[in-house]
């Protein structure tokens, strides 16, 4: 019985490294890509978050895990939360809000407040609907 458990044990804790590998490489890809996205060099982004192009490159290529510091700074410099890093990792889109420039989300809160009640009340449906829910 305990050789069946510390094998079970082995096969779930493989699996989990591997995952765990595998979204480090995917976080690295969306790093990579939302810097791209911004048309910054690895050592513009270096720059930015107070560490090195190699580090950057390190990072981008899965061989280099970032502390949350650095993470914490990532997420900054793209407009994101560290969970949005973490999920465009995963493959989930970022939500829109944090596409959107500060900008037009503070014009969005101010259209929004402007509106009536009725034409509040009408938004939300149409946002809802619009967002599938």
């Amino acid at each position: 019985m305990t050789h069946y458990l510390l094998e079970t044990c082995g096969h779930v804790f493989a699996n989990f490294a591997s995952r765990l590998h595998i979204c480090h490489m995917s976080l690295g890809t969306a790093i990579r890509a939302l810097r791209e996205q911004k048309h910054w060099s690895q050592e513009e982004l270096g720059f930015r978050v107070d560490t090195s192009a190699t580090n950057i490159s390190r990072i981008e290529n899965g061989k280099y895990r970032p502390g949350p510091e650095v993470m914490q700074d990532l997420a900054r410099e793209f407009g994101v939360k560290v969970h949005e890093l973490y999920a465009l990792a995963e493959g989930e889109p970022l939500p829109l809000m944090a596409r959107l420039p500060e900008q037009a989300e503070t014009l969005l809160v101010e259209r929004f407040r402007a509106m009536t009640e009725e034409r509040r009340r009408l938004m939300l449906e149409l946002s809802a609907t619009l967002a599938g829910h």
